[in-house]
């Protein structure tokens, strides 16, 4: 039964609003967390590239999302299942305003959540509608944020800031948009269907994650892919990012339940015990096949459990937590090998972790999820999964995967070839630029010394002169940058020989 009460009636709680303020702002971290992981996994010369990208992610989202994108994702006059309107179109008409989707927080506490992320799913009932507006807006945007940054993963070392930019404000607009609409609005078809997704396995993670794919795919493999297996440039980068991320992700889940109460302690526990279980997963695989315990492998079995438990995070027990904790990373990692079949160069496995992630995620929480466990929420109630013997859940859950999966690939490549097909916004670098490195090529910064980057033991470089083996080249020139595009490939065809 639904309790009805008279929203003049209602009072926020401000224990609530603080709480999920507080989640915000670990949610925050998490976006340098991500730029430290990609810039630690990828090779020197690109390393800067992936943090500035992260940081510029939640820069242009945050406006998009105060101009129209919180309105799109969450208007609650629209009467459309596919999208919102312009009610709240620039913060307008929000006020103190209380939501309808969260109790106790106002809507502008809700809405920077989400900005940087997430919201409830479909088959639950709130029976309280005391979460003001103004709050909503605060906590959605973060979860916004976050999102295009994680993509950038797949295309390090070969791809162009500028129509980055651009695609951010674009990819949000029609992908994320609609679909954090579908899954977590009121009025969206898959809320009204009952798919769950407590913290955005399928708006963040899925989308992402074959966003990522779709980039990879579009902009081609990096020009030396063939030469041999890259390592990672600065494996502490990745162990910082890392903790981060683990750090952050407990605002992510555990906020996602908009009160301060025992359903956000259980989301909390089972972030915790699902990302433990999700490295030790991954690191002793690899260790099984190389006999070495590796840390990079330790911390992408966190990401991995993480992404796992993150849409039911709220829903499932904590030995489910377990559970999904080793089935996630396990299958993220041998995933991981799919690009190769695939023929596509996702430079930091983006598909893998947060795509297949994301998948396994959703269809283990329709399996694992709890009515006894979400009666601990402030008035919800769902029928739970298979658990429950709600034999329709997992069906639900997989066709709210397929469905965004669908979207998200569809939307993405016209997004990339509308983008590419300008002269001015290329997507990809040229093959100097790239050989060079995009740190120099793009930003004229570098995080460290280039002649490392360039691994020639005569390679310096003062200003915008760069000197290698002796001979000068000015960095910018189209004229000199075809004349170190010979002698820089001669050098990887030197390598690629000795290999």
């Amino acid at each position: 039964m639904t309790l009805s009460i008279r929203q003049d009636q209602i009072q926020a709680s401000a224990g609530d609003t603080a709480w999920v303020m507080i989640a915000s702002a670990l949610v925050f971290l998490m976006i340098p967390g991500i730029g430290f992981f990609y810039s630690g996994m990828s090779r020197s010369k690109s390393s800067l590239t992936l943090i500035i990208l992260c940081v510029l992610s939640l820069s242009v989202v945050s406006i998009q999302w105060t101009l129209f994108g919180y309105s799109l994702s969450f208007s609650d006059t629209s009467k459309n299942p596919m999208i919102g309107n312009f009610r709240y179109a620039l913060l307008l008409n929000v006020d103190d305003k209380l939501s309808n989707l969260a109790p106790t927080i106002p809507v502008i506490v809700f809405s920077s959540f989400q900005w940087q992320v997430h919201l409830i799913p479909s088959n639950i009932y709130l029976c309280f509608n005391s979460f003001k507006l103004t709050h909503s807006i605060c906590a959605y945007s973060m979860f916004a944020g976050i999102t295009p940054a994680i993509t950038m993963g797949s295309v390090a070392e070969r791809i162009r800031i500028i129509p980055c930019i651009i695609y951010f404000f674009i990819w949000t607009t029609f992908v994320y948009d609609p679909v954090a609409y579908w899954n977590w609005s009121e009025k969206g078809w898959l809320y009204k269907l009952g798919a769950l997704d407590f913290a955005g396995g399928t708006v963040v993670h899925i989308t992402s994650g074959f966003s990522a794919l779709c980039f990879a795919h579009f902009v081609g493999k990096r020009k030396d892919y063939d030469v041999g297996e890259t390592k990672p440039s600065n494996i502490l980068n990745v162990a910082i990012g890392a903790v981060l991320i683990w750090f952050g992700w407990f605002g992510f889940n555990a906020g996602s339940s908009y009160a301060a109460d025992t359903r956000a302690g259980y989301a909390l526990y089972t972030t915790n015990i699902s990302a433990a279980a999700g490295g030790m997963t991954m690191m002793m695989i690899s260790y099984s096949r190389t006999q070495k315990l590796s840390l990079v492998q330790f911390c992408s079995g966190v990401v991995a459990g993480l992404v796992g438990i993150t849409p039911a995070a709220g829903f499932v027990d904590f030995w489910a937590a377990i559970v999904i904790g080793i089935v996630t990373p396990a299958t993220c990692y041998f995933a991981s090998t799919l690009k190769h079949k695939m023929g596509v160069d996702d430079s930091l496995d983006v598909f893998a972790l947060h795509g297949i992630g994301g998948t396994v995620g959703s269809v283990l929480t329709g399996i694992f999820a709890s009515s006894s466990v979400v009666k601990h929420g402030s008035g919800t109630i769902i029928k739970g999964g298979w658990i429950n013997r709600n034999w329709i859940q997992v069906p639900i859950q997989l066709l709210s995967c397929v469905s965004v999966i669908a979207w998200t690939i569809v939307v993405t490549f016209a997004i990339l070839y509308i983008i590419d097909s300008t002269k001015i916004f290329k997507l990809r670098l040229e093959k100097s630029q790239e050989l060079l490195g995009v740190d120099i090529s793009e930003m004229g910064e570098y995080g460290y010394d280039l002649a490392n980057i360039i691994e020639s033991d005569q390679t310096s470089c003062v200003g915008s002169q760069l000197s290698v083996n002796g001979k000068i080249y000015e960095l910018g020139k189209p004229n000199e940058h075809q004349s170190l595009e010979v002698d820089l490939s001669t050098k990887v065809e030197k390598q690629n020989n000795q290999n």
